[in-house]
């Protein structure tokens, strides 16, 4: 039996000499692994197969859980990765923050449809977007179920990365985002899409503000680990 999916693409893996193993989140069936043969990757039939591309894909069962890819189209136009560096370091910073924190979702179709829209949105926005990814992320918790509760006030002046709220005394723990940031914090929640840019941020305060969501990250999503595309993103934006 013939399966129609919708697939975000998060990684491929060479399989043998001409194999692709793809590592992938789908809006059907959550994440899913796909076999693709050699048609696709060469001749006539070529795919193109970008970090977070969005494709519609015909596969059957495979081995197991795998399925093998019959029919694969891109959906959604991509980003030119060679025509903007700022756009294509922010394209594999989340690439690598999506599957530490999707790789073994079940379905979930908000998820995927966010992901999709923010991606669709990224992709159309004029100019460098320098606090895209922060959005991003942030917007992201809801969905991974540690959204910040409150918002910064004069009498809740900080953030408690562990309790994920606004406080109102300096939290005894290291793991916390002072006065000075939590205002620009709590404007990067409540903004939208086409409203992030517009949050003046430094190079500093961008920093230090996304290196603090980070630490929010590796508190409240199991085996976290450091993100190595993070000093890449940095040196970019410095």
């Amino acid at each position: 039996m013939l399966i129609k999916l919708t697939v975000l693409l998060l990684k491929k893996v060479k399989y043998g000499e001409k194999h692709l193993i793809l590592q992938t989140f789908t809006r059907e069936k959550g994440a899913q692994a796909l076999f693709l043969n050699s048609n696709y990757i060469k001749g006539k039939n070529k795919a193109s197969l970008y970090p977070l591309g969005i494709y519609e894909i015909v596969a059957k069962q495979g081995k197991g859980d795998l399925l093998n890819v019959c029919e694969i189209r891109l959906k959604e136009k991509h980003f030119n990765l060679s025509s903007n560096v700022y756009k294509s370091s922010v394209i594999l910073f989340l690439n690598e923050i999506l599957i530490k924190t999707i790789k073994e979702y079940n379905v979930d179709s908000e998820m995927f449809d966010f992901i999709e829209r923010a991606l669709s949105i990224f992709n159309d926005l004029p100019g460098n977007q320098t606090n895209f990814h922060i959005y991003f992320l942030l917007k992201f918790t809801g969905l991974l179920g540690f959204y910040p509760n409150g918002k910064f006030e004069k009498e809740l002046p900080y953030f408690d990365l562990f309790e994920a709220r606004f406080v109102s005394n300096q939290p005894t723990s290291k793991s916390f985002i002072d006065n000075n940031l939590s205002p620009l914090f709590d404007a990067l929640l409540n903004c939208n899409a086409h409203e992030c840019d517009e949050i003046i941020l430094n190079n500093e305060e961008r920093r230090r503000l996304l290196s603090h969501i980070m630490d929010y990250y590796k508190i409240h999503v199991d085996a976290f680990r450091n993100v190595q595309s993070l000093e890449i993103l940095e040196t970019v934006f410095s």
